[in-house]
């Protein structure tokens, strides 16, 4: 099976999306999806309007019951919009690490000092200082040494 693009380019069938401006913003559907938000939007008006039982919807769209209650408390929570797919990307990412808490621990590590021993300093987890010190290029501290002519190993040649 393959992935399905619905309706035209820029829209997905029965869901307005954010990206309309785009000529690649079709919703992909995956190959595994039972129900397309048509077909979601009709199992819950068998169940809502026609007075359908969830186990027969359900039967009838193909999904499990479970999968069924999941969709209609969906579409009861918001309406028909609800049923259209989300995106899986987080809402908010983290906080970046201050500018300030950068370069005071760029500033430790060219004293030397260990990534665990900064953390311990600074009271901050020791993945997030590794996660700096990477994005900064000094992640591997062994590995420099005087003879590079490497500002951070300089500081150890005094």
């Amino acid at each position: 099976m393959k992935v399905v693009h619905p309706g035209k380019p820029g829209q997905a069938v029965g869901c307005h999306t954010h990206r309309d401006d785009r000529k690649a913003s079709r919703m992909n559907l995956h190959k595994n999806a039972r129900l397309t938000p048509q077909g979601r939007h009709l199992m819950v008006r068998r169940i809502e309007e026609q007075g359908w039982k969830v186990a027969d919807a359900a039967a009838a769209a193909g999904l499990s019951v479970r999968r069924t209650y999941h969709w209609l408390g969906r579409y009861r929570a918001g309406g028909e919009r609800m049923l259209c797919d989300r995106s899986s990307a987080p809402a908010r990412y983290r906080a970046p690490v201050p500018a300030e808490r950068v370069a005071e621990i760029e500033r430790l590590r060219r004293e030397r000092m260990t990534g665990p021993r900064i953390a311990r300093q600074l009271a901050m987890p020791r993945s997030t200082v590794g996660l700096v010190l990477r994005r900064l290029a000094l992640g591997r501290l062994r590995s420099r040494s005087p003879a590079d002519g490497d500002p951070l190993s300089a500081g150890a040649a005094r």
